[in-house]
C-alpha cells in the first residue's frame, strides 16, 4: 500500500496497528515517503545514545525528561548534540520505522491530509529505492532474526568500524535479540552487518544452548545439535520487537536467551521460554561433543549466502563515466550548433540543477567542468552521505534521470544531422548502465 500511495501522488498517513510494535505510522506527499514514526521513537533514541555513551548519564537523564514532551524531545537532542549527529540518529530512526512497518501483520489505513506537519521530516532520498533495499534486507534476514543461537567471531578477520564493533559485541557467544539490545545502531543495521560479516566469514554461528542446563556423563555441560536455520528457511510469523524496549530502566539487569526473550529478573521464566521456545529433531537428541556440534554450525553458516556484491567506489565511477560520456557529447553538440563555446556546459548545467528533489541531493554543489563533463569525486562525496544499501539503486536512476534529459534537450536544440552523432556517440550506455 505504501508503493500505491507514492504512485497515485496522495497525500496523507498510512497506520498499521500491531499488538507486537504499535502503533507505526507512514506519511506520504508527492509520490515521497517523507516520515515514519512509531510510539516508542524517543525511547529507541535514549537507547542507542545510552549504547553508544555519547553522552554523559546525567545529559541523559535530562533527555530523558524530555521525552513526551510534544516538540520538546527534538529540541533537546539538537541543544546536546552536533547537528549532524542529532540529523544522523534521525534519518536512522526514520529508516528503522519504515523497516517495522514493511514487517507489519495488521491491515493497514490510509487518512488523507493537506500536508504533513510532523517531527522527523526526511528530504533527499530516494522512496522506492529504499522501499527495495528494505524489503531485501527483511526477507533476506529472516533466518538470521529466527535463529536462537549465539553468534561468535569467525576466522576472517571484520573491516569496517561497524563490523569490528558487532564482531566484539559476539567475543563471548551473543543472540542477534541481544545484540540489537546491546548495540547503539539501529537494529536493521545489525541485520545487515550481520549477514554481511556471516558471508565474510568474520561471524559464525555457535550450536545452541542446552534448554534444560543438562550435564554430560563428566559433569560438563553440552550442546545439542540441533541444525541451524537454512537461508532458504522461513520464519512462520514476524519476530516481535520486545527485546528493543528500554528494559534498563524498566525491568533492571537481567538475561537475554532468545529472540522472543524479554528481561527476567529472577529466572521462574526461563524455562518456560526454552520449553516453548524450539526442541531439537529426535535424530540430534543425544548429547554430543562440542567440536562437532561446532563443525555442524559452522557448516551451515556457509549456506547462508544473504546479500549480493556490494556496490563500491569502482562500480560507481563506471556508471558516472558512462553519465559523463552522455553529458559532453550533447555539451559539445550543442557548442558546435550554437557556435559559441560554453554554451552547452551552461544548458547542461542547467539540467543538473533543476534534477529533482529524489536526485538533488546526488547533484548538490556539483558544477559542470568545462569539458562538460561532471566532477567525478564530488558525485561520489555526495553519494557516500547517503546509506550503503541505496548506493546502487540511487546513483542508476539518477543518471538515467539525467541522461535522459540531456537527450530531450539535445533533440529539440540539435538537428537532425548532429542529433544521430550524438546518438552513435552514446550508444550502448543503457547497457553500460546496466539497465
Amino acid at each position: 500500500m505504501v508503493r500505491a500511495s507514492l504512485e497515485d501522488g496522495r497525500t496523507g498517513c498510512l497506520t498499521a496497528s500491531d499488538t507486537d510494535l504499535g502503533v507505526l505510522q507512514v506519511y506520504v506527499m508527492g509520490g515521497e515517503i517523507l516520515a515514519a514514526r512509531s510510539g516508542d521513537d524517543e525511547v529507541q533514541l535514549l537507547r542507542c545514545l545510552r549504547a553508544s555513551a555519547a553522552l554523559p548519564p546525567d545529559q541523559l537523564e535530562r533527555l530523558a525528561k524530555e521525552s513526551g514532551a510534544a516538540g520538546q524531545f527534538i529540541d533537546a537532542l539538537y541543544n546536546a548534540l552536533r547537528e549532524e549527529d542529532v540529523q544522523e540518529l534521525l534519518h536512522e530512526r526514520f529508516r528503522e520505522n519504515l523497516f517495522r512497518f514493511l514487517g507489519a501483520a495488521r491491515e493497514i489505513a490510509f487518512e488523507p491530509v493537506d500536508a504533513v506537519f510532523v517531527p522527523n521530516i526526511q528530504i533527499g532520498h530516494d522512496s522506492r529505492a529504499l522501499l527495495d533495499d528494505l524489503a531485501i534486507l527483511r526477507d533476506s534476514a529472516r533466518p538470521v532474526q529466527g535463529s536462537r543461537a549465539p553468534l561468535l567471531p569467525g576466522t576472517v578477520a571484520a573491516s569496517g568500524a561497524s563490523g569490528l564493533q558487532v564482531v566484539e559485541l559476539c567475543r563471548n557467544g551473543t543472540t542477534v535479540s541481544e545484540l540489537m539490545r546491546r548495540s547503539a545502531r539501529e537494529p536493521n543495521r545489525i541485520l545487515q552487518d550481520v549477514i554481511d560479516l556471516l558471508n565474510a566469514g568474520a561471524l559464525k554461528w555457535d550450536s545452541y544452548p542446552p534448554p534444560s542446563g543438562k550435564q554430560a556423563d563428566g559433569g560438563g555441560p553440552v550442546r545439542d545439535s540441533a541444525p541451524l536455520p537454512a537461508a532458504s528457511a522461513r520464519v512462520e510469523d514476524e519476530p516481535d520487537l520486545d527485546a528493543f524496549g528500554d528494559y534498563d530502566t524498566t525491568r533492571g539487569e537481567g538475561t537475554f536467551t532468545g529472540l522472543r526473550d524479554v528481561v527476567d529478573l529472577d529466572g521462574s521464566q526461563a524455562e518456560e521460554r526454552h520449553g516453548d521456545g524450539w526442541q531439537a529433531p529426535a535424530a540430534a537428541s543425544e548429547a554430543v561433543e562440542l567440536p562437532e556440534a561446532t563443525a555442524a554450525a559452522s557448516a551451515t553458516a556457509v549456506s547462508l549466502n544473504f546479500s549480493g556484491p556490494r556496490f563500491g567506489d569502482d562500480d560507481a565511477r563506471k556508471k558516472l563515466e558512462v553519465l559523463n560520456d552522455v553529458l559532453e557529447a550533447v555539451s559539445t553538440a550543442v557548442d558546435a550548433k550554437i557556435g559559441g563555446a560554453g554554451t552547452g556546459q551552461a544548458r547542461v548545467q542547467l539540467l543538473i540543477d533543476g534534477s529533482s528533489g529524489t536526485f538533488a541531493a546526488l547533484f548538490n554543489n556539483v558544477e559542470l567542468r568545462s569539458d562538460g563533463r561532471l566532477p567525478v569525486e564530488l558525485v561520489l562525496k555526495n553519494l557516500r552521505k547517503r546509506p550503503g544499501t541505496e548506493h546502487r539503486r540511487l546513483l542508476q536512476r539518477a543518471a538515467t534521470d539525467l541522461i535522459e534529459r540531456a537527450l530531450s534537450l539535445a533533440s529539440e536544440d540539435l538537428s537532425d544531422e548532429l542529433m544521430e552523432q550524438v546518438l552513435e556517440k552514446v550508444a550502448g550506455y543503457q547497457q553500460r548502465l546496466g539497465i
